[in-house]
């Protein structure tokens, strides 16, 4: 019912902070959310805590109601998809099924992202320690898939020879790309002029985060 309240699942589980598989264990039972998850989801509701957490008393809470209605009117809902960006030596691209969403402030997107729209960021999780200190293994990237134009020395997710991997990449004046990794212990890559078409520019890494 909660997530029927706030419009589906995923979005519910945005606004507690947590996968959508989370907040499916919750529902069946198999494990109940702790005390601020529980805040955050009766907010989001629009119901009483006390309603939420015992049964007890009233369900409505209506200055709930019209802050989960102005929360979702000021922000976006990015998809994280099940894919893994391997910041090392390239992780396969085992799926590219959606496992849930993450709510960021319509503002601080539009503010200090400035992506080429709203409706082009996604969520990929990275593995691996090539792009160390900058990105850790386990860091959310967010990626901006409607910016695929090189600039020097911005990090960008990128299909290469069947396998995602996030690094800097350079234009030179010949016509090749490198690729480049932060960590020293990692060679830079040279993808040859003619090799060039094989390498995919995904999207431009606009922000990196701690995991959920």
């Amino acid at each position: 019912m909660i997530a029927d309240r706030i419009g589906r699942r995923e979005t519910a589980a945005g606004f507690a902070g947590v996968s959508a598989a989370q907040l499916r264990r919750w529902i069946s039972g198999e494990s109940g959310p702790p005390f601020e998850e529980l805040v955050a989801l009766a907010d989001a509701a629009g119901v009483s805590l006390d309603w939420l957490a015992k049964g007890a008393g009233p369900m409505e809470k209506i200055e709930g109601a019209l802050a989960s209605a102005e929360a979702l009117a000021h922000s976006y809902l990015v998809p994280r998809y099940d894919v893994r960006a391997s910041a090392g030596h390239g992780a396969v691209i085992e799926s590219e099924q959606i496992v849930d969403y993450v709510a960021f402030k319509r503002a601080w997107i539009l503010e200090k992202i400035k992506p080429s729209s709203p409706a082009n960021l996604v969520l990929v999780s990275s593995v691996g320690d090539s792009m160390l200190p900058a990105i850790k293994s386990g860091d959310l990237l967010l990626v901006d898939t409607g910016d695929t134009v090189i600039r020097d020395h911005a990090i960008y997710a990128l299909s290469f020879a069947g396998q995602l991997v996030v690094k800097r990449l350079q234009r030179r004046p010949d016509g090749s790309v490198l690729i480049i990794s932060d960590n020293a212990a990692y060679q830079t890559e040279t993808v040859a002029p003619g090799e060039v078409q094989s390498l995919r520019v995904v999207g431009r890494v606009v922000w990196i985060g701690i995991a959920i």
